[in-house]
């Protein structure tokens, strides 16, 4: 009988801790979302000027407040360098799988889906992007980096965007959702 009332005790106090959890995850606001757009198709500066880089995307998330990665992130990014000595444009086509904005500047990541095929190996890999929009006198600017093993490049995560953009540029943006 001891036993069993322990047994009764301790079933009583986990239901009565399930319970307050449940009412307090109720009972708190949800946390704040804000949707984050960053659009744009530009031409960077590069080190070698006959080269042509451009960046052209369309990258879109759902962040909560507070969160390191978004609730959502959908969208896709064309990266394309044509190699003036070489007389060769490789490209590659990634899907967005992170964005994060914050004033004019935002990060992109994306998982490259398809690529030309002498690039074939950056498949499954991820691209990091930065960007800044510009403005007030200041230029617009974008960088990326090269594809990694998307385990070990996190989300969201790329070089300052140190590539003046030549031609083009970007729209960022982040606003709550409705």
């Amino acid at each position: 009988m001891h036993r069993s009332t322990r047994v009764l005790g301790v079933s009583i106090a986990v239901t009565a801790l399930a319970l307050t959890a449940g009412s307090a995850q109720a009972a708190s606001p949800e946390l704040p979302k804000r949707e984050v757009s960053v659009t744009g198709n530009a031409r960077l500066e590069y080190f070698t000027k006959a080269d042509d880089v451009r960046i052209r995307l369309d990258a879109h998330a759902v962040r909560v407040q507070g969160q390191p990665q978004p609730e959502r992130a959908w969208g896709t990014v064309r990266l394309s360098h044509y190699f003036a000595k070489e007389n060769l444009t490789l490209w590659a086509l990634g899907e967005v799988d992170c964005a994060s904005a914050g004033g004019r500047s935002a990060t992109v990541s994306v998982i490259v889906k398809d690529t030309h095929p002498q690039i074939a190996d950056w498949r499954g890999k991820r691209i990091g992007f930065s960007l800044h929009s510009g403005g007030d006198g200041e230029p617009a600017r974008g960088w990326t980096t090269g594809p990694v093993e998307a385990d070990k490049l996190p989300k969201c995560l790329a070089p300052a965007p140190e590539q003046r953009v030549l031609s083009g540029g970007f729209r960022v943006s982040s606003r709550p959702t409705a």
